[in-house]
């Protein structure tokens, strides 16, 4: 609710917001622990505070997420994106066909169903600690856990 108030007095506001909200010693932030970006808007204050940051402060950052067309636009438009940031997008989602047109330095994370599964993908396979999502230097699979439903076996 907050972020929605502050995209609504601008873009700055926001920055200013999410700058203040994060820790001052934190060594590594999950950027959108709570899920995907709202609006693009949205991804772009967050990527306006990881800026303002690179450089001055050790700090990283990582995201998850299934928004490509604004990794794309930003990219296009804006530059390079912050050196102090890894981000992994998320296969299974409407914009896959994107995938390729990404920079080099985003992984590709694929969610399986379980251990089987990630075995059979022959990537490696992070146990929920996002390990490979911060320090991997390759795309990686990632067993479903969390808040996702357990995929229903629809009607007969």
């Amino acid at each position: 609710h907050k972020i929605r108030c502050a995209l609504k007095k601008g873009i700055s506001n926001l920055v200013g917001l999410l700058l203040k909200s994060i820790p001052k010693h934190a060594e590594v932030i999950r950027v959108n622990c709570y899920g995907d970006f709202i609006s693009y808007n949205c991804f772009l204050a967050w990527m306006k505070a990881i800026s303002t940051e690179s450089g001055k402060i050790t700090r990283k950052y990582y995201l998850y997420t299934k928004c490509l067309p604004y990794i794309i636009s930003y990219v296009n438009n804006v530059g390079p994106l912050p050196q102090n940031l890894q981000i992994v997008v998320s296969m299974g989602g409407k914009w896959d066909h994107l995938i390729s047109r990404l920079p080099k330095s985003i992984k590709v994370v694929k969610v399986v169903k379980n251990k089987k599964e990630a075995k059979e993908n022959r990537l490696p396979t992070d146990i929920g600690n996002d390990y490979y999502a911060f320090f991997g230097n390759s795309n990686f699979s990632l067993i479903l856990h969390g808040v996702q439903p357990t995929p229903s076996k629809g009607k007969d």
